[in-house]
């Protein structure tokens, strides 16, 4: 749940999904994924979804569109827990085979340049 209130729910099957609602109920955005997602967690605002699994890659999404923002370096194992750091600067991925890992994401700095070119296009 994002502080907007939008759910953001994911199903799988053999590949994956990810929804988007609103606070009303109303289906907002639907993405079909290539792998399948273990772990979920969003920033402190509600505009990114960081998303790791089987794929070994943590994805960070626009919740909006659902769409990659950006594409970490791979784990060797898959991801099973995601947390962002409280200053969101620092993204922890804890891997099934024990590992940890500390990857240096400013989520500010994206939202700053997401909004620098959104604005420019107005």
């Amino acid at each position: 749940i994002t502080k907007r209130c939008e759910i953001v729910a994911h199903y799988a099957d053999m590949s994956g999904y990810l929804a988007v609602f609103a606070p009303n109920g109303d289906l907002m955005n639907t993405q079909e994924l290539q792998e399948q997602v273990l772990s979920m967690t969003c920033d402190r605002e509600g505009d990114f979804l960081i998303t790791g699994g089987f794929n070994l890659t943590p994805v960070v999404r626009s919740i909006k569109t659902l769409s990659p923002v950006l594409r970490l370096a791979p784990c060797q194992s898959a991801i099973r827990v995601l947390a962002l750091s409280q200053d969101q600067r620092f993204l922890v991925a804890g891997l099934t085979n024990g590992t940890v890992n500390i990857y240096p994401v400013d989520l500010r700095r994206i939202v700053g340049d997401s909004y620098s070119s959104t604005t420019a296009n107005k």
